[in-house]
């Protein structure tokens, strides 16, 4: 749920979540998305990964720094030891940083700040 505030009301939204089979034309598995906020600016997202399920290597021109809400698992770097992660971890990955997620046998959640 997102609460959005202006200065006459304030409004709550729940994201539409969707299903994230593939990224830059490559397979994923067990993965879902939800769009929180979306504009010029930033865009605020959640990634659902299931157990034993992964999100293939993919790079974008973007900055964008990931917050692990929960679950564990591990994050593959083109060309860099692969890096375990745990909830209440931030990982950022610079622009164009080829990078890829596998998940454990416990659900994760991301929340994910894509920043222009």
């Amino acid at each position: 749920m997102a609460v959005f505030v202006t200065s006459k009301d304030a409004s709550r939204t729940d994201p539409a979540w969707q299903d994230l089979d593939e990224i830059n034309g490559a397979a994923n598995k067990g993965v879902r998305l939800a769009a929180d906020i979306t504009d010029e600016k930033a865009q605020v997202l959640f990634v659902d990964i299931e157990p034993d399920g992964f999100i293939a290597m993919h790079s974008q021109p973007e900055r964008s720094v990931c917050y692990i809400v929960e679950g564990k698992g591990t994050i593959l770097v083109e060309g860099q030891p692969d890096i375990a992660y745990a909830s209440g971890d931030t990982i950022t990955f610079a622009p164009n940083v080829s990078h890829g997620w596998r998940n454990k046998s416990t659900p994760t959640r991301l929340l994910v700040v894509v920043l222009p």
